[in-house]
């Protein structure tokens, strides 16, 4: 337990709401809170002992303009003869390998057991027994354990009617929720397919109200305090931000962003979108993007060359700092804004007005979402990764983009163009030499526990990985005789390590004998046998 985890003291907001004052939210990490104040309310602030600042809350700036657009299908990715196998269809294979999430999914890496928290807009969705499901059939597979909307105050992140001010609510996050974790063969596969989620809404795209930073604020604290592992943002505030805010420390969403890197959540951020042929660094950096434990995202396109479009650095201290941009001169530990870039001309994803197409888009937050699901698979083979250690691996294996479609000289990275180039998640996944990395290499069953295994213990467990996505999961127990005793089976099951509860549980307690047993795994893939043995 820290300061930053006692909440805002009662008596100060009793205070509060004896001139009137209600807060909207309240954050135990900057011990304070917002509110909408009158002009006669804020003079009656400066006498209070307990306030420490008074300031407004930063507006929205950088996800509108995500578009959906027509294009033609993006050129291959470079030769490889790697054999997928996964199916990514024709349209989103190049979002996948240009920054080799295949080969980690080859692996059997797919985010599980990694939580990731989507801070956005509302995504469509649908009650399903009781819990909410994505209504896109992509995403029909992703398991959502939690939501919630800042925007009304309710566990809804999805549409009440299908009117275009709705869909509008729910684009922008549900296209971003397709490109972290959507599967469907041959149609879309994503990077983290087997993660958990949980959905914030915290900005509405349909009105322009200066109330979401403190949404994503509080939004963060929540996702912190369930346990999250990755918050994907493709969100950036500033309009009350100037660029001489953008430090890492001075903008509140910024020192939000840099507290939950502190207590182990990797914070991803997009460093937003600018116009075209604009070269003016008030134009770039948003924040929480200049925060300095986080990934800021960047984009090329699918020639490997800078978006038109992708924000870059630098932070306003490097800027004043060095001026000329000479790498030479750069204080050590400085930070590189953007840290690593990704597809953001065009990646394919899901779109909302058709549960049953898909699109392209155009936007850092599309390369963001990208990232941050890569981030998932790093994390599920290190799972002792601190955010920092993620950041330092992919910053220190990512590679340099073209100058332009037709040079193929290398921008020189890191800079604060391209940050430290695009990322290389194969690369990444094996920075280290840890033997501590969780490997998964084929559809195998795991050692069986306890063996010898007691009648009167009542179970035994028969924990299981899996490379593929198996349709039809078979286990089956046999006599040394060749009589089968058991028979159990499970229908598709996504990639990753089973254990406990969640891998076959064989109840001894069912006219089972002493002795010992064959017991054999067949993922159709593979046929894996051991022994256990049974005592009373």
């Amino acid at each position: 337990i820290t300061y930053s985890d006692i909440p805002v003291n009662n008596n100060y907001i009793d205070e509060l709401a004896g001139i009137g004052i209600v807060p909207l939210r309240e954050s135990k990490w900057l011990n304070g809170v917002s509110a909408r104040v009158s002009s006669e309310q804020l003079s009656q602030l400066g006498s209070k002992k307990f306030i420490y600042k008074v300031r407004p809350v930063a507006g929205f700036s950088g996800s509108r303009d995500l578009k959906t657009v027509e294009k033609k299908l993006p050129k291959d990715a470079k030769e490889d003869s790697t054999v997928n196998i996964y199916n990514y269809g024709s349209a989103s294979r190049f979002q996948i390998e240009q920054v080799f999430i295949h080969k980690l999914h080859n692996r059997g890496y797919t985010g599980r057991d990694v939580l990731i928290g989507l801070l956005d807009t509302g995504v469509k969705v649908k009650e399903e027994d009781g819990r909410w499901v994505a209504a896109h059939e992509a995403l029909a597979d992703i398991n959502i354990v939690y939501t919630y909307s800042f925007i009304d105050d309710t566990d809804y992140v999805g549409m009440l009617e299908a009117t275009e001010d709705e869909l509008i609510k729910v684009d922008h996050g549900t296209k971003m929720l397709g490109l972290l974790g959507a599967y469907r063969s041959s149609d879309l596969v994503s990077p983290a397919f087997g993660a958990d989620y949980m959905l914030f809404e915290t900005e509405d795209p349909t009105e322009e109200v200066a109330a979401e930073e403190d949404n994503w604020i509080r939004a963060c604290e929540v996702a912190e305090s369930l346990g999250v592992d990755i918050i994907s943002s493709s969100l950036g505030y500033k309009d009350w931000y100037p660029y001489s805010y953008m430090t890492g420390d001075s903008c509140l969403i910024s020192i939000a962003a840099d507290i939950a890197a502190s207590k182990g959540v990797l914070v991803v951020n997009a460093m937003g979108n600018i116009n075209e042929n604009t070269d003016s660094p008030d134009t770039s950096i948003i924040a929480p993007a200049d925060a300095d434990s986080i990934i800021s995202v960047g984009g090329v396109d699918d020639y490997n060359t800078l978006s038109p479009i992708s924000a870059t650095g630098p932070a306003y201290d490097r800027y004043i700092a060095d001026s000329t941009g000479a790498l030479d001169t750069m204080p050590a530990g400085w930070r590189i804004k953007p840290e690593v870039l990704a597809l953001s001309d065009y990646p394919y994803t899901v779109v909302t007005n058709n549960d049953s197409m898909y699109n392209f888009v155009r936007g850092t937050s599309g390369a963001t979402a990208i990232i941050a699901g890569g981030c998932a698979l790093l994390l599920q083979a290190h799972p002792q990764w601190s955010p920092m250690d993620v950041r330092n691996a992919l910053t220190s294996t990512a590679y340099p983009p073209f100058v332009s479609q037709i040079d193929s000289a290398f921008r020189i990275t890191p800079s604060d163009t391209v940050g430290f180039g695009i990322a290389d998640f194969e690369s990444a996944v094996m920075f280290t030499d840890s033997e501590e990395i969780v490997d998964i290499e084929t559809d195998e069953m795991l050692g069986i526990y306890p063996n010898p295994a007691s009648i009167e213990s009542g179970h035994a467990y028969i924990p299981f990985k899996l490379i593929h996505r198996i349709m039809n999961l078979k286990l089956e127990v046999y006599t040394l005789t060749g009589k089968k005793i058991y028979h159990e089976e499970r229908e598709d099951l996504l990639p990753g390590v089973y254990t406990g509860s969640e891998g076959f549980v064989w109840d001894l307690s069912n006219s089972v004998s002493p002795g010992t047993y064959i017991v054999i795994f067949d993922s159709r893939f593979v046929k894996d046998i051991k022994k256990i043995t049974i005592i009373p």
